[in-house]
Order: C-alpha cells, then sequence, then structure tokens
C-alpha cells in the first residue's frame, strides 16, 4: 500500500471515529474514546484489506465491498471499544464480556443506521480509489 494511500485511509478511518463517537458516546459512554482514537488504524486495516478488490470490482461487487467493510471497521471500532470498557472498570468486569458488549452494540447502532452508513462507506470507498489509486508496480 502506498504511503499516499496509507495517509489517506488513516485520514478517512479519523473522520469516521469522530463521527462514531458522536452518534455512540451518548449509546456506549466514554469507551467509545477508544474506538475513535484507533480510527485511523482501522481506516488502514479496513482500506487495505478492501480498497483494491473495491477498485476490480463492479456494481454490485463494490456494494458488497462496501457493506463488507462497513462490517469490519463496526467489528474493529466495537472491539475497541470493548477494551475501553473494560479498562474503564477497572479491570473488575470480565473481559470477554465486555468486547461481545462493545462489539454487539456497535454492530446494532450500525445496523440502525446501514440505510446512510452503507452508501457513505460506498462514497468513502470510491473517494480514496480515485485520491489514491493503487501502486501498479506493488506486488498482490
Amino acid at each position: 500500500m502506498s504511503a499516499r494511500r496509507v495517509v489517506a485511509c488513516a485520514s478517512w478511518g479519523m473522520g469516521w471515529g469522530i463521527g462514531a463517537w458522536l452518534l455512540g458516546h451518548r449509546a456506549l459512554g466514554d469507551a467509545t474514546l477508544f474506538g475513535s482514537l484507533a480510527g485511523p488504524a482501522i481506516g488502514v486495516i479496513v482500506g487495505r484489506l478492501f480498497l483494491d478488490r473495491f477498485a476490480g470490482a463492479g456494481g454490485l461487487g463494490r456494494a458488497g465491498y462496501s457493506l463488507a467493510a462497513l462490517l469490519v471497521a463496526a467489528l474493529l471500532f466495537g472491539l475497541m471499544v470493548g477494551l475501553g470498557l473494560f479498562l474503564l472498570s477497572g479491570g473488575r468486569r470480565e473481559f470477554l464480556a465486555l468486547v461481545a458488549e462493545g462489539m454487539a452494540g456497535v454492530l446494532f447502532g450500525t445496523a440502525l443506521f446501514s440505510v446512510a452508513l452503507w452508501p457513505l462507506t460506498w462514497m468513502t470507498m470510491r473517494s480514496l480509489t480515485a485520491a489514491a489509486p493503487a501502486n501498479p508496480h506493488a506486488p498482490r
């Protein structure tokens, strides 16, 4: 992945993290901050996994890859929210239960707002592939 694409994915990840914090901090509390701070890393991971596939796909394929990217990003965000819940509890609650709670809460919120989030994910991926095309000389 080119440096330009990494920076673009991290920037979009930060934007998505801020948006997720604005939507989710009332429901999930301060633990959402952990997910938001991980936003750039989540953006790079999702970009690495899905951008090249998205760029090479057709209409329905792009829709499918954007939905998969949204769900993977939501799971990673929920994982970080669960970690935040555990750390904010001072280690007094079970780690796996809190991670599951964070992931379930984020996936529920993603499902509620999927009518808006899925097209937004598609537009994000479309702009990323246009702004930071893949390095044609990179091994696949």
